[in-house]
């Protein structure tokens, strides 16, 4: 059964286009290296109700922090306009390398990168989850990003590497998808992509990429020619 299965791979593989074979093997590099970046290291989501939220790893905080992090680093005060973060006293809570020692009003990540506290081996920011202001917790150091041993891919097959024909809409639209957490995310699109597999004509509508918080939005955003991202469209849905 198993040298069955390494022959078949192995024609697969044999039947496709080398350089096809390349690219795809690139992406897949790409996304792994981009997936222990930006995701494999998050350790935490806590949403932010308005007025004083308290942080640190003591349990009886609103935000627990991991054990590498003072019992208390200070608060997190939300109203309707901002997020205050104000320092406990002696908490070595940074921003930008530089120690804070007195309130600072902190950027979320909604069109940008955000503020990023660093504590204890951790950073933390203002995460925006739709609407929702959340605090996002980074351990490069936890035992998810120390311990992920990386993608199982199936076989590569040339015949799932398409042409597709983009349909361009009239204008381009927002539509609202609900994330992994159910909160409602904002997306522009401008047409669909149609092509055949199999026999079966198959539209998607691919969607405008948000930048990972550690990158800068790219000067011309949109999708472009290559592994498609498809991010929350389902076909026939919009």
């Amino acid at each position: 059964m198993i040298a069955r299965t390494l022959l078949a791979i192995a024609l697969a593989l044999a039947a496709a286009d080398p350089a096809a074979v390349q690219e795809t093997e690139q992406f897949r590099a790409k996304h792994e290296a981009d997936y222990r970046r930006d995701y494999v290291t998050l350790a935490g989501l806590f949403s932010l109700k308005d007025g004083v939220n308290t942080a640190g790893s003591a349990a009886s905080n609103a935000i627990v922090l991991p054990k590498s992090v003072p019992p208390t680093i200070g608060r997190l005060i939300v109203s309707s306009a901002r997020v205050r973060f104000e320092p406990a006293a002696g908490a070595p809570v940074t921003l930008k390398d530089q120690p804070i020692t007195s309130p600072v009003d902190l950027t979320s990540d909604e069109n940008g990168p955000a503020d990023q506290l660093a504590v204890g081996g951790i950073t933390l920011w203002v995460h925006m989850s739709g609407d929702r202001r959340t605090i996002r917790i980074r351990d490069v150091n936890g035992e998810p990003a120390r311990t992920f041993a990386g993608f199982a891919w199936f076989p590569i097959e040339s015949k799932y590497r398409v042409t597709a024909r983009f349909i361009k809409d009239p204008a381009p639209k927002q539509v609202q998808i609900p994330n992994q957490l159910g909160d409602e995310e904002t997306y522009t699109t401008d047409g669909i992509v149609e092509f055949t597999l199999d026999g079966q004509t198959i539209t998607m509508r691919p969607d405008e990429q948000k930048p990972a918080q550690d990158e800068q939005p790219a000067a011309n955003p949109g999708w472009t020619v290559g592994p498609l991202g498809l991010t929350g469209f389902e076909h026939g849905r919009y």
